[in-house]
């Protein structure tokens, strides 16, 4: 009788533990995805900055790797946002140097019975 109570109990701290993960858990994601949005609707509102030097309303926001494309008069323009202190993701180094060396490409695909 007595190991019924002791494996109820474990069963029980178990229990306990494994809920105290989760929520430690739910409670990390749900800081992480607060930190998401928070930097995308920035990323999104960047255009709209004195800082920017285009039309901000021929601007559209991609997201990531590369955050917005700019559609100028005479050039379309691919770009990243960085805070002050910020430096591009090795993704983004790889897209800029592929543009650099010309490696950008217009192509149409044809989508049939969607």
């Amino acid at each position: 009788m007595n190991y019924y109570y002791i494996l109820l109990g474990v069963a029980l701290a178990i229990l306990i533990i494994l809920y105290r993960k989760e929520l430690i858990l739910r409670k990390q994601f749900e800081k992480e995805n607060i930190n998401f949005k928070k930097h995308e609707s920035h990323m999104i509102l960047a255009p709209f900055t004195e800082a920017y030097q285009y039309n901000a309303e021929d601007a559209r926001f991609i997201g990531d790797p590369i955050h917005i494309i700019q559609f100028d008069n005479d050039k379309i323009v691919l770009g990243v946002f960085l805070e002050e202190s910020g430096h591009l993701t090795s993704r983004q180094e790889s897209i800029k140097k592929l543009i650099k060396d010309g490696y950008v490409s217009f192509e149409i695909w044809e989508l049939k019975h969607l």
